[in-house]
């Protein structure tokens, strides 16, 4: 209670002097001189401080919102549209500006609607200076490319000119030919295959002909950019929550994705999920494992004396069987039989062909994906194949098909690549593939030389990348390195380090000093972005679906949630590296509305376009909160609390801050 009321008074002072503060075109502090005004952010440590550096050459600490937007949703579209008459357009954009800069964000996070961007020029918006038809309010902003994600789902492009995918042939997912011996979490969008080289493709293609970046780079107003992000951290499972400390809660740390990739598939053919056929089968990070061996141990004998295992091959043992003969199709026939004359087939390997192009494949569990296809399975063991064309789908009369496949391999063979985790190779491998408790020492090594690595890949063509395309803006990596508040492992913060900017991190790392000092260690003198993730569901609509309030971010009142929040923010600044060094510029609030697939109260507003501040949130209909008092608010379920009264306060503080000695 003590550091409450001492924090609120702190507060209350800096809100009473804030907005008499002399900041720049970019809301940069001008009492705070950085060495350099380049046109463009950037990162300076001044002093012990590090600080954003606006274009003007001001200190700037970024207090951001994530994905602020109306229409997507079911219930806020609606609502917004009601309320201003629109739901993306000049008069809901201008209506959220007044509001995040009233509540003392200064920024526009990942994911926020481009009409609020200053890039934007729309003929429904006054014109500026220039002539140009532009975002009357302008504040700082983070842009973001996703290729994990676009590159396995490839989906066709509004910025080419035939829309049609960047790739001819989609990014694996490698783990979707995870082991059956791994029981732990697997994300639902996947992980991308780091290593195809058509990783790197997409995402030049992205930063060449996304309609955002070719604006982006057109437009007058580019210098509002703070930064560019790169990719969700749902889609970077593996650097995730290491294994250092505990997640909060516990039961979140991420596995070794080493031990996942060493165990997995090394060919997949079909991808259910994203609809897609792969011609190249080859997984390319296991093959990267698998290479990475071979160079440090030269010959399999080498290995096996260091980790005390039993391979006979860096390769797979299993032999490859091509364009098998099924049948011939006569344009009616829509089902075929047949047994493989080589079983054992090998999961994930076996591929469909229509006259030699590609139809369907086999997506591990003893099923085959094809467009054209209604039904398709494959008996591993006994080599029994069944395929059922869909309708209209018969294959021509006099076209032959055929199934290619691996005999023996993944899972069966005694090479390499054939590892599978199976139970006679927990000896060296271990079976637990989270902390590696039970992993042989040298193997562990070589784990964490390969997580280095598949990082490393990751994160040097997102540098490259978007260096190339954009030469002086910030690298801020993806949106969370790290999870559930906890750091990333230490290789994956090394090659951050190296390939990145500013450290965008997991939220709570302030409550956690040995963590910040853990991520200093590794990541290097360099600053950092903190996620915010505060949630109060029994104080908000979600209460029927209220958690523990020892959920991570979760509260038992908006009140307490704010309290939290700014109670956070007062020693943000403060905190430092082993070194002395303090490393935080910013941070960002998860998300600006509340979550209707997480059934969540992470937002700023409710799904009625309430903001959270004891007034606007409530049963009644009564005029909105200044600034935007000529609309009506309201007509929620219940009555709730007041989140945004700390989160103003909160805001202002670093406005009070002394120019660096």
């Amino acid at each position: 209670m003590k550091r409450f009321l001492i924090a609120l008074a702190v507060f209350t002072f800096a809100n009473g002097i804030a907005r008499g503060q002399d900041l720049d075109d970019y809301g940069g502090l001008k009492s705070i001189k950085c060495d350099n005004a380049t046109g463009h952010f950037i990162v300076e440590k001044l002093g012990r401080q590090w600080w954003f550096c606006t274009p003007q050459g001001h200190g700037f600490f970024m207090q951001g919102v994530y994905a602020i937007e109306a229409a997507p949703d079911k219930t806020l579209g609606p609502a917004a549209k009601s309320k201003y008459g629109d739901n993306n357009g000049p008069a809901w954009t201008a209506a959220t500006l007044r509001r995040l800069k009233d509540w003392g964000f200064n920024t526009l996070g990942i994911y926020a609607s481009a009409h609020l961007l200053p890039i934007d020029h729309e003929s429904s918006f006054p014109k500026d200076a220039m002539g140009l038809p532009s975002q009357p309010v302008k504040l700082p902003f983070i842009s973001v490319t996703r290729p994990a994600l676009y590159s396995m789902r490839n989906p066709p492009q509004g910025g080419s000119t035939s829309k049609a995918p960047y790739l001819q042939e989609p990014v694996k997912n490698q783990l979707y030919g995870a082991s059956r011996y791994y029981r732990g979490y697997n994300p639902a969008n996947g992980v991308a295959d780091y290593f195809d080289p058509k990783f790197r493709e997409w995402l030049h293609k992205d930063m060449e002909m996304s309609p955002q970046f070719k604006i982006l780079k057109s437009s007058p107003y580019g210098s509002y950019l703070i930064g560019i992000g790169e990719d969700d951290g749902d889609e970077l499972f593996g650097f995730g929550a290491g294994d250092a400390f505990p997640s909060a809660p516990p039961g979140h740390n991420n596995p070794h994705l080493s031990w996942l990739v060493s165990t997995m598939s090394p060919v997949q053919t079909a991808n259910a999920r994203y609809r897609a056929l792969y011609a190249d089968m080859t997984v390319y990070t296991k093959k990267a494992w698998r290479d990475s061996l071979a160079a440090k141990y030269g010959t399999i004998d080498h290995l096996n004396k260091a980790w005390h295992s039993t391979y006979t091959t860096f390769d797979s043992t299993g032999t490859p069987i091509n364009r098998e003969d099924i049948g011939m199709g006569d344009g009616s026939k829509m089902s075929f039989n047949h047994t493989l004359a080589h079983p054992v087939a090998s999961p994930f390997s076996v591929a469909i062909f229509v006259d030699g192009s590609l139809v369907a494949g086999d997506i591990g569990n003893g099923k085959l994906f094809g467009p054209t296809l209604a039904f398709g399975s494959i008996d591993y063991s006994t080599g029994n194949l069944t395929l059922q064309f869909a309708g209209g789908m018969a294959p021509s009369s006099g076209k032959k098909i055929t199934v290619s496949y691996i005999e023996n391999g993944w899972g069966i063979g005694s090479g390499l690549m054939d590892e599978d985790g199976r139970p006679s190779h927990r000896a060296w491998l271990g079976s637990d593939y989270v902390f590696l408790k039970d992993t042989k020492a040298e193997v562990r090594s070589d784990f964490d030389t390969f997580l280095y690595a598949a990082a490393s890949e990751y994160l040097r063509i997102c540098h490259d990348e978007i260096k190339m395309a954009f030469p002086h803006t910030l690298l801020l990596g993806p949106d969370s390195i790290g999870t559930w508040g906890t750091p990333a492992r230490a290789p994956v913060l090394q090659a951050a380090g190296q390939y990145t900017d500013v450290l965008s991190g997991p939220g709570g790392l302030e409550n956690r000093p040995p963590t910040v000092e853990y991520v200093g260690k590794y990541f290097g003198d360099k600053p950092i972005i903190e996620g915010q993730y505060r949630a109060a569901d029994a104080d908000s609509p979600w209460a029927r679906y209220a958690s523990p309030a020892n959920g991570i971010g979760e509260f038992s009142t908006q009140q307490a949630r704010g309290q939290a929040y700014y109670s956070d923010l007062a020693s943000l600044r403060s905190i430092a590296y082993m070194d002395g060094s303090h490393p935080f510029v910013g941070e960002a609030w998860w998300q600006y509305s509340d979550n209707r697939g997480e059934r969540k109260n992470w937002g700023l507003i409710t799904l009625l376009d309430n903001a959270y501040d004891g007034h606007e949130d409530v049963k009644a209909i009564v005029s909105c909160s200044p600034p935007l008092e000529k609309y009506k608010c309201g007509g929620e379920e219940n009555n709730y609390g007041d989140v945004i009264s700390f989160v103003r306060r909160a805001n202002l503080l670093w406005l009070n801050e002394s120019p660096p000695k």
